[in-house]
């Protein structure tokens, strides 16, 4: 027989579902709660919900803040959470415009919080007895920021950051995924995209979970975005959202450029010369897809920052021939074995602006020096666009296969004339797709550079979002 009760504050319950607690009932889950194997009545100050977790907690052993942890109609519902700064963010509203801790962007926004692309906060900007329309400009307007923006260290390397940032993208859930198995045509390959920009902040609630490093580099006005290594169908997934970041959060000028670095390249002295030869025989036509003066950037930035690859020839067989290319990229040493110790230019690792063998349209010093052992290709234009990106990992990654699998052509004085077609079409010739589609976009770019009317790229930059073939590999 259903026998009901008088609760604690006065309210009726079937006394089944209640505790009887000092002498007085509470309804479970809704009066009291069992936290770590016992029940607690809701109103012994010993433990509070949690809204982050979604569940109740020992005050004591758990380190709780107290912020806006849910929105009714519009407004804001205070309550307590564990803080994670890969959720939380700050909400600003009232008369005094003051801030105040917010469990995540969807309470913000529930709360009429519109974010700020200069700070990233979020404004409450209906109720402002101010200027609505400076608040406006202001919520609207990218701004470059100092480094202390961020919680963590900017350094001019991403390695300081790399640990931590590997763990937090382990749990990465990707928006777009490819249609088609094109990840497997770069199998045994990884790669890290550099992508500088001239203003502008991306959220740090976004930078772990997607795998970007915010790092400091004195050539541009704002942030280097340095990507953790990437692979297979994640890592071509993860571009899409972080181009998405950039082109929300960032702008780009003339100043700025894209690099990827690409690891699985086998060390040798015969691959290493026969990759540095084939480089130099297909340099010209990579000039040939950019801008006229990328060829000497130093016309129009800081300096000359992808310099053609002096060319080395086979006389003497491979030991001599290497060691010349050696002694050219070290700054004069003699190869005495892989010892991957910094360069000679950089003893710490921490001044890579001093490494002048590394300013070439290719870098290999990243390959021979260092823990990196990655192939760096240097000469690209800005871009937020992941279409590129993408188009632009694919076609350098076909050099790299192809001197893999054709090597001994590149270790004779008399190598034959072999274009990029001739690489893409030989690599991705299981994808007849992936092989159309980029031997358009090499047609494309030489067309689109051809006349030498953008000279810097100030036009492609104007048109990133849009200048492209109509066809793409990735879908």
């Amino acid at each position: 027989m259903t026998q009901i009760v008088t609760t604690f504050d006065g309210s009726r319950a079937d006394r089944v579902d209640c505790k009887l607690i000092k002498g007085k009932y509470y309804e479970i889950n809704r009066q009291c709660f069992k936290v770590e194997g016992q029940y607690h009545r809701i109103n012994n100050g010993r433990i509070a919900y949690d809204h982050e977790r979604s569940n109740w907690v020992v005050t004591s052993h758990n380190e709780l803040i107290e912020g806006v942890a849910d929105a009714e109609n519009g407004k804001p519902i205070r309550g307590k959470f564990t803080r994670n700064s890969l959720n939380n963010v700050t909400l600003v509203y009232g008369k005094q415009f003051t801030g105040e801790i917010c469990i995540n962007e969807s309470v913000a926004k529930a709360c009429k919080g519109q974010e700020s692309l200069g700070d990233g906060y979020f404004y409450v900007i209906d109720g402002y007895k101010g200027s609505k329309s400076s608040l406006t400009q202001m919520v609207s307007t990218k701004r470059t920021q100092s480094r202390d923006f961020y919680k963590f260290p900017v350094d001019y390397s991403s390695s300081t950051m790399m640990s931590a940032f590997k763990k937090a993208f382990k749990g990465y859930k990707p928006d777009f995924i490819p249609s088609r198995n094109i990840h497997n045509l770069l199998t045994g390959l990884s790669w890290g995209i550099e992508y500088e920009t001239a203003k502008g902040t991306i959220p740090e609630r976004h930078l772990f979970k997607n795998g970007l490093i915010a790092c400091r580099d004195g050539s541009i006005s704002g942030f280097e975005y340095v990507t953790i290594p990437l692979s297979g169908r994640i890592g071509l997934s993860a571009i899409f959202n972080q181009c998405e970041l950039l082109q929300k959060y960032c702008e780009i000028n003339e100043h700025c450029a894209v690099h990827i670095h690409i690891g699985g390249f086998p060390i040798a002295k015969d691959n290493i010369l026969a990759l540095y030869r084939a480089l130099t025989m297909v340099q010209d036509e990579l000039y040939s897809l950019f801008p006229a003066l990328y060829r000497n950037t130093g016309t129009f930035k800081n300096r000359s920052y992808c310099e053609p690859l002096k060319n080395i020839g086979m006389s003497g067989g491979v030991d001599v021939a290497f060691n010349k290319a050696y002694e050219y990229l070290s700054g004069g040493q003699n190869f005495k074995g892989f010892t991957f110790e910094e360069h000679p230019q950089d003893r710490s690792g921490q001044h890579k602006w001093q490494v002048s063998p590394r300013y070439k349209i290719v870098n290999l010093i990243s390959l021979l020096f260092g823990d990196r052992k990655t192939v760096e290709f240097r000469v690209h234009t800005p871009t937020m666009n992941p279409h590129k990106v993408i188009n632009w990992l694919f076609i350098t990654s076909a050099i790299l296969k192809y001197v893999i699998q054709n090597k001994g052509v590149f270790l004779t004085s008399k190598a034959p004339k072999i274009t990029l077609t001739d690489m893409i079409t030989q690599v991705y010739k299981g994808d007849n797709i992936v092989v159309q589609n980029l031997t358009n976009y090499i047609k494309y770019r030489k067309t689109q550079f051809a006349n030498e009317n953008d000279q810097i790229g100030t036009g492609e930059i104007k048109l990133d979002s849009i200048m492209l073939p109509k066809n793409t590999i990735i879908t």
